[in-house]
């Protein structure tokens, strides 16, 4: 009897190990075939298969701090629309559509464009675009979309070696008159524990790399004051830029953030510091 159960137990021992091998080179077999199929479809195939996709880390990179300084900024400015770039699967999307004002999101991919679309569906305030952020956010201009209220915009298109970040604030703050721009992502300074995007030379997204940013006009720099210790889910750095002066001064009252300095326009060197 002992020698029969030390026989079964050897066996069972061996299923999952056998299993885990079969169940590995499906897994394999099928991520290779979903390859072959359109970015598009495989989009879909997200959507409807791997529905767990759809929390991700949670809205703003699932961090409480950031999420509770939008709401109160939000409330604080009323904007008068949402622009975000880089949908993604569309999680921060979903969040800001709950404001109430118009989203405008736009994705370069075609897989994650066709997952968010279908996400979004449902959200009459959302009009998702597919393509290159830079060439939608230059048509909106040139059609005054901005033109009405503060608008409020949120960069995150940044992945790899697509990076039109320097495009995208060139555009916003050399001919948008009201704005506030968040930008992820972003170094901290001072706060190590925050993540940022580095993509190698002249592409870490830093003050440095502002600084490079071609503008007519000064800008001015805030960077969060919750420790990234404090903070949830991702813990990215967040910069949050704006070139409106009486922006700026309305800016500097909330507690969560502190005004690092202004750039001066079309020059290198550091940020003028903050007073005081």
């Amino acid at each position: 009897m002992a020698g029969k159960s030390h026989s079964n137990a050897v066996k069972l021992s061996m299923v999952p190990a056998t299993n885990t091998k079969f169940q590995l080179f499906q897994r394999t077999l099928a991520k290779g075939l979903f390859g072959l199929f359109p970015e598009s479809l495989q989009g879909l195939a997200d959507f409807y298969l791997r529905p767990h996709l759809a929390q991700g880390f949670g809205p703003l990179n699932g961090q409480v701090c950031r999420q509770q300084f939008f709401e109160k900024l939000f409330a604080g400015f009323e904007f008068s629309q949402i622009v975000e770039t880089g949908t993604f699967r569309g999680t921060t999307t979903e969040y800001f559509a709950a404001f109430g004002v118009p989203v405008t999101t736009v994705e370069s991919s075609k897989r994650f464009f066709a997952y968010s679309r279908r996400r979004l569906a449902n959200l009459p305030n959302v009009e998702i675009h597919l393509g290159d952020s830079v060439a939608v956010l230059r048509k909106q201009i040139a059609q005054g979309a901005f033109e009405d209220g503060i608008t409020i915009f949120y960069f995150d298109a940044h992945w790899e070696e697509h990076l039109p970040l320097k495009d995208e604030l060139e555009l916003v703050i050399n001919n948008v008159n009201e704005h506030v721009i968040l930008i992820d992502d972003f170094e901290v300074p001072g706060d190590p524990g925050y993540e940022f995007d580095d993509f190698g030379p002249n592409k870490r997204l830093s003050v440095d790399y502002l600084e490079a940013v071609p503008t007519g006009v000064d800008f001015y720099v805030f960077f969060p004051t919750a420790p990234s210790k404090e903070e949830t889910g991702g813990s990215r750095g967040l910069a949050l830029v704006t070139a409106n002066s009486t922006i700026a001064e309305r800016l500097k009252i909330y507690t969560e953030l502190r005004f690092f300095g202004s750039i001066v326009a079309n020059r290198g060197g550091s940020p003028r510091p903050a007073a005081g």
